[in-house]
């Protein structure tokens, strides 16, 4: 540390073994099924570093940055492991590159900060099991090479309007998409044939469904001098996707349809869903008991005070689909909760 720059830098290592133990002996697989599998040894590595400037002090720039690389989950490492001790083809150690960018400023009236931020993880495995109608089977669907990537750039500030008014804010807007053309490779649960091995999933460029890629929250609280708190804020979000089925972006499944065929559109094109706003409010009070110089305080939050509960904070396509007929396995979506209440009572001394 210096008297305008602060820094630092950190190394790990790390290794990850993990087997599977199987408790029961399977007719269809009588080698693979029962006790230890062979181990999986991963040696993994990572470095992180970063800098803090003081431009003066009450406006700072700092930037962050990591490598490193992960074992793959235990979980999406196995081809069927209720079944049977076989590994996902190709299974390799993930490899995750971050780094971000902040502007800090700290004046009387004003507290804020300005950072754009990048994140690219590559070679995730997927692994996922379900009922496909095409090979009228129950199928494991796994795939290596997906690569994903998080940019974007978030602001956030908090504002003393007067001595007992603050009014405070923040806002996100990113770009989250796969990266990568996956491989994916299909096996029958219940016998050792390969249905498809390297097969090209057309995953490029789609979004990442389950999270808004758009949000804005801004909030007013008011602090009164007699110990007692009341605010209220208002939550936007937009640019929301359901996760797409991997298995409807490849050749195979449009190899049916001529070109220019309507339900091509339908079975490729990614579902975006429509935008929602929450409001929350919440309330409090503290009373000072004299006598040993402790504290009661009661905190009331609610959440989602409109009830608006026809917003879809999220879904996914299902991996079971029939082509022919898109709309024959709806899309499955979440909803947001409706009202919601929180009270607390504390007491510290």
């Amino acid at each position: 540390n210096k008297k305008r720059i602060e820094s630092f830098i950190g190394l790990n290592l790390s290794n990850t073994t993990f087997w599977r133990n199987g408790k029961m002996q399977n007719g269809r697989f009588p080698n693979q099924s029962l006790g230890n599998s062979e181990k999986q040894t991963f040696i993994n590595y990572g470095l992180k570093f970063g800098f803090l400037y003081k431009i003066t002090g009450r406006h700072l720039l700092s930037f962050n940055g990591m490598y490193k690389t992960e074992a793959p989950y235990v979980r999406n490492a196995y081809v069927s492991p209720r079944t049977r001790d076989q590994l996902v083809p190709n299974l390799k150690s993930t490899e995750i590159i971050s780094g971000d960018l902040n502007y800090n400023v700290r004046l009387p009236f004003l507290k804020a900060r300005l950072t754009g931020f990048y994140t690219q993880i590559n070679n995730q495995t997927w692994a996922r099991s379900f009922y496909h109608d095409e090979y009228r089977t129950f199928v494991n669907y796994m795939m290596t090479n997906v690569d994903q990537l998080f940019m974007g750039i978030e602001l956030g500030f908090e504002s003393n309007i007067t001595s007992t008014v603050q009014l405070t804010g923040a806002f996100t807007i990113g770009d989250y998409l796969y990266q990568s053309r996956p491989v994916a490779t299909i096996t029958r649960d219940n016998s050792q044939e390969i249905i498809a091995l390297d097969k090209v999933v057309y995953l490029k460029n789609f979004k990442i469904g389950g999270m808004p890629q758009q949000a804005t929250s801004v909030g007013l609280k008011y602090n009164a001098p007699k110990y007692w708190y009341a605010g209220i804020n208002f939550n936007y979000f937009a640019d929301i996707y359901l996760s797409p089925n991997p298995d409807r972006r490849t050749s195979e499944a449009i190899s049916g349809y001529a070109d220019g065929f309507p339900y091509i559109n339908e079975i490729i094109d990614q579902t975006k869903l429509s935008n929602g706003n929450a409001v929350n409010l919440f309330c409090g009070k503290s009373w000072k008991i004299y006598k040993n110089n402790s504290y009661l305080r009661l905190g009331l939050n609610v959440n989602n005070l409109l009830d608006n509960i026809s917003f879809k904070t999220g879904g996914y396509e299902q991996l079971r689909y029939d082509a022919s007929n898109i709309q024959r396995f709806p899309n499955k979506y979440g909803y947001m909760y409706g009202r919601t209440y929180f009270l607390m009572i504390s007491y510290l001394y």
